[in-house]
């Protein structure tokens, strides 16, 4: 799950989002970063309704974040780590780069 200030990212059953995947996968600043280790790279994505954002898919182990982001207030610190929360224009910066990647890989 990747919050922005932006919702490009709701649930969809397209492969519009495809691309975050993949960069997702290189990048792991959020899994290198977690305190709780909650973030695998070997994900397991589940598909649960959360009040205020519907529906979304996210790989965070709740029962390991969940105690700590109650501990701090908010521990947040996958969201500041996270490329897509750096700053406007991000997503479509890094939909780029990751689109050319694959062009030049095919």
């Amino acid at each position: 799950m990747i919050f922005i200030e932006d919702k490009y990212f709701e649930f969809t059953d397209s492969d519009k989002h495809k691309w975050i995947e993949t960069f997702c996968k290189s990048c792991r600043k959020c899994e290198r970063n977690c305190p709780m280790g909650a973030i695998k790279s070997d994900k397991e994505t589940i598909r649960e309704n959360i009040k205020g954002f519907g529906d979304m898919k996210t790989s965070i182990t709740k029962e390991k974040c969940y105690p700590q982001f109650n501990k701090t207030t908010g521990c947040g610190i996958c969201m500041a780590n996270c490329p897509f929360s750096k700053a406007d224009g991000t997503y479509e910066k890094l939909k780029k780069v990751i689109l050319k990647s694959k062009e030049l890989n095919n």
